[in-house]
């Protein structure tokens, strides 16, 4: 019995995103073939459909024909606003101009190469800005160890407040759940598991995480 308890408790910290009151920017970067857009549109259904809320998309990644394309389709079905930003300096007057109203505005950043340090100062204007509340890092489960430590270490100089991982469904090796969490101490956000919108996502609760380290053994 003790192992769900520690489970429990040694995952504690991990939450969603959290709208209350004013209006709140969150910021979603990680490396390319993470899943970002898919997962922005994810959120972006929970939290106008679910809960209510008035939500816009942003997509910087105009490197990425496709990327824009996804997000207006997405935009188009939930019937949301969205726009492209296509540079970090007017971010702000694009915010204030075109999602006013909105409770919560999203913004999906070009997929970054962890390689390529000029493409990772791109994001600078995406995360530094003090009108960016939450800046989350979108990282695939499916990605060797030692490559995803490499990554997170590159892109810890945005200073990002969550983990968000995708592709659960695309690895049996749990364990790294554990080795983020010994050596980075952020808080997990969601786990993704699938193309589904919105169904394949749920918050990073420890309930949630034990399934994937233990199985249906402690289920």
């Amino acid at each position: 019995e003790k192992l769900p308890e520690f489970c429990q408790q040694y995952f504690d910290f991990n939450s969603g995103i959290e709208v209350a009151g004013k209006q709140k920017v969150v910021s979603f970067i990680g490396p390319t073939g993470v899943g970002k857009t898919t997962n922005v549109a994810k959120i972006a259904a929970i939290f106008s459909m679910e809960k209510n809320k008035k939500v816009g998309f942003i997509t910087a990644d105009t490197y990425r024909i496709a990327a824009v394309e996804q997000l207006q389709t997405y935009s188009d079905i939930i019937d949301l606003p969205f726009a492209v930003s296509y540079s970090g300096e007017n971010l702000k007057d694009l915010i204030d101009s075109r999602f006013a109203d909105c409770d919560l505005v999203l913004i999906d950043t070009p997929g970054s190469s962890w390689k390529d340090e000029l493409q990772l100062a791109r994001l600078k204007m995406y995360t530094e800005a003090d009108f960016i509340d939450e800046c989350q890092l979108v990282i695939s489960l499916n990605t060797k160890s030692s490559d995803l430590k490499r990554i997170i270490n590159k892109f810890s100089i945005f200073n990002p407040d969550h983990l968000f991982l995708t592709k659960l469904d695309e690895t049996e090796s749990y364990g790294d759940l554990i080795n983020l969490k010994e050596n980075y101490g952020l808080p997990f956000s969601y786990l993704s598991f699938g193309q589904d919108v919105p169904e394949d996502i749920e918050v990073a609760q420890a309930a949630n995480i034990r399934k994937y380290l233990f199985g249906d053994y402690y289920a």
